[in-house]
């Protein structure tokens, strides 16, 4: 019995190579496809994105480097959105991160 979930076991794990070598293999040539009608038809990136349902646009977007650091509790804010607690009633120029 123990031979035959470990025969399972390995023939699972040589489909699951197999499924990803394929995925592979086949993703390549979609996106070359895709490249190729959006150079035909002159379609950039952006047109791709604001084409997409916005769940997915919010995931495209890029994550923003902290401009602002809490010294005492190491906390970061970007400067966009709502100004955390830790800044209220402050000047913002102490709790900014040096630029690199």
């Amino acid at each position: 019995m123990a031979n035959r979930y470990l025969d399972l076991m390995k023939r699972h794990r040589a489909l699951q190579e197999e499924i990803a070598a394929v995925r592979r293999h086949e993703t390549g040539e979609i996106i070359a496809c895709i490249v190729q009608m959006m150079v035909m038809y002159e379609i950039s990136p952006d047109e791709i994105s604001d084409a997409l349902p916005r769940q997915q646009r919010l995931r495209l977007r890029r994550k923003r480097a902290p401009k602002y650091m809490d010294p005492e509790t190491g906390r970061t804010w970007t400067g966009h959105g709502r100004p955390p607690q830790w800044m209220a009633g402050k000047d913002p120029d102490e709790f900014l991160l040096p630029t690199t």
